[in-house]
């Protein structure tokens, strides 16, 4: 089993009933979605880091998409 982070983790993604599953990704998503915005309103060049985050999220999303009509 693996090793709890923090106090308040009760349980492991696994360990998740469907719709926590969801939510939990949904969370994931709307942090990652925070996270680029603060990495490129504070770089140098927020354009080309917004474009480089969008194009890194982009190959992230095809490669689920390959998974999931490879199977």
């Amino acid at each position: 089993m693996p090793q709890r982070r923090h106090k308040s983790d009760t349980k492991t993604f696994e360990e998740l009933t469907f719709q926590e599953q969801g939510n939990s990704i949904k969370a994931s998503l709307m942090n990652l979605q925070r996270s680029i915005e603060h990495h490129a309103a504070h770089s140098p060049d927020p354009t080309a880091t917004r474009q480089r985050d969008i194009l890194q999220v982009a190959r992230f999303l095809n490669r689920i998409i390959e998974r999931t009509y490879s199977e």
